[in-house]
């Protein structure tokens, strides 16, 4: 027999399944409603129109290649299950996974991941977690390193076993660099115009190296910042150069620098307050240098723009607009002004009236509220002179409350005295004069007139007052 054609096919006691003991064996096209097997042997393929349940839970054992046009549900409906592969399982397009994707390996150097192209792994995931990347790593969320609170766009908790960050320039040389850039905008590469790097100063390749900081100050074009833009820098002795790229101290600053409170130099300061200004303390020393005698290595002023009320030059010359104290800090340690110059005298009469000098000179020195003065002076005619002689002109007033301050009188001559009778004189106080006298041995001191003061008279004078 080489063909049945049948409609239906049932069980002989009309109860269940048919059965075949012995097997069934069709090698042609068989189309079933419902179809359940203990065991299917199929050389061909099989077309399902509804839903295959396999109850063996154990394996699908399959030499050839499973193909659903639809998918593949594994587990319950909508619970989902395992995908178990012992060897290698290759997806032709993308994989897509609503939970979570797992690949479980017994040596943690095993790779867990790859992503090639071409051949060429550009992706791995070890099942330590060690991953590396031959491309870039994009996020626009925040990343975090070795924590789970990302509170900023890139978070890094090294613990404290190793370095937090490496930044390493592997083609680096005996002038190598390696820095971070930094940039305002979200633009390409190319246009960063502010920079750290560190770069190899000192010798070959792993050689010390300086920290330099950069800015690029070319606003509106696609220059990016490089070490030729130093501004500032840290060799690796801890020297600072600001606008000086070779720094020979420990602040090297190439221009003018501005201080808003103060400058301490030395060891630790006393207890107190202090003023803004420079401050040397036990071991500091503040050391400037000139090209030239006359250049000012100190000027002090009220405010930047105000006229300087100190200067010292590098001659040492120093002029103060104000006072100096000198062996203390009381009022009777201060010397407030210092001056020297010259006086025009004039010879007067107490009641009016100057006489006519030809030849004088005179000169005084100030210093603090004492004044020294000198002069010389020769008459050639009395004038109109009226009353006692006087010599007018002093350089300051003499103070109120110094009392009367003695001169002394030499050269003297022309004078219509006699034996036993000198001049003397004193300062008058609240006044620019000197009051000239008279001293007789028997009748004592009396104001020198204008008689007594002939027309070729003269004298030298000097002495000393309060003002």
């Amino acid at each position: 027999m080489s063909k049945i054609q049948v409609n239906e096919i049932v069980n002989h006691f009309d109860n269940g399944a048919p059965d075949c003991p012995r097997g069934l064996t069709i090698t042609g096209v068989t189309t079933a409603t419902s179809l359940q097997l203990t065991s299917l042997d199929v050389t061909g393929n099989v077309s399902v129109g509804g839903t295959l349940t396999y109850d063996d839970v154990t394996s699908v054992d399959s030499v050839g290649i499973i193909t659903a046009q639809s998918g593949i549900e594994f587990g319950a409906s909508g619970v989902g299950g395992t995908i178990t592969a012992a060897g290698a399982a290759s997806f032709a397009d993308n994989v897509e996974a609503g939970g979570i994707f797992k690949s479980d390996r017994s040596n943690s150097a095993s790779d867990c991941f790859q992503a090639k192209n071409n051949g060429t792994v550009n992706a791995n995931i070890t099942a330590a977690g060690a991953a590396t990347f031959a491309g870039n790593i994009t996020s626009s969320g925040k990343l975090s390193l070795g924590t789970t609170n990302a509170n900023s766009t890139l978070t890094i908790n090294s613990g404290s076993a190793f370095n937090t960050v490496s930044l390493r320039n592997t083609t680096g040389d005996s002038s190598g660099s390696v820095g971070i850039l930094f940039s305002t905008q979200d633009h390409a590469s190319g246009r960063e115009k502010a920079a750290i790097f560190h770069q190899e100063t000192h010798g070959t390749a792993h050689y010390g190296g300086d920290f330099i900081f950069c800015l690029n100050n070319t606003t509106g074009s696609a220059t990016q910042v490089s070490v030729d833009d130093e501004r500032m820098r840290i060799t690796r002795g801890g020297m600072v150069g600001i606008g000086s790229t070779i720094p020979t101290t420990m602040l090297d600053v190439g221009g003018t620098a501005e201080f808003a409170t103060s400058v301490q130099i030395g060891g630790t300061p006393d207890s107190g307050s202090y003023d803004a200004g420079f401050k040397a303390y036990s071991g500091g020393e503040i050391d400037v240098t000139a090209s030239s005698g006359a250049s000012n290595l100190w000027k002090g002023r009220t405010a930047a723009t105000a006229t300087a009320t100190s200067t010292i030059t590098a001659a040492g010359a120093a002029t103060f607009a104000g006072s100096v104290k000198i062996g203390g800090t009381a009022a009777a340690n201060e010397i407030d002004e210092y001056e020297e110059g010259t006086w025009t005298p004039t010879l007067e009469g107490h009641l009016g009236g100057t006489g006519t000098l030809t030849n004088y000179g005179a000169w005084y020195v100030r210093i603090g509220r004492v004044v020294h003065f000198y002069c010389y002076i020769v008459c050639t005619g009395l004038g109109t002179i009226s009353g006692d002689i006087r010599v007018g002109g002093l350089p300051f007033t003499v103070n109120a409350t110094g009392g009367y301050h003695p001169v002394n009188f030499s050269g003297v001559e022309g004078l219509a005295i006699t034996a036993g009778e000198s001049l003397s004189g004193f300062c008058q106080v609240s006044l620019d004069y000197i009051k000239l006298q008279l001293w007789d041995s028997t009748g004592g001191t009396s104001f020198l007139t204008s008689a007594e003061f002939t027309a070729s008279g003269g004298f030298m004078a000097s002495g000393s007052y309060f003002v």
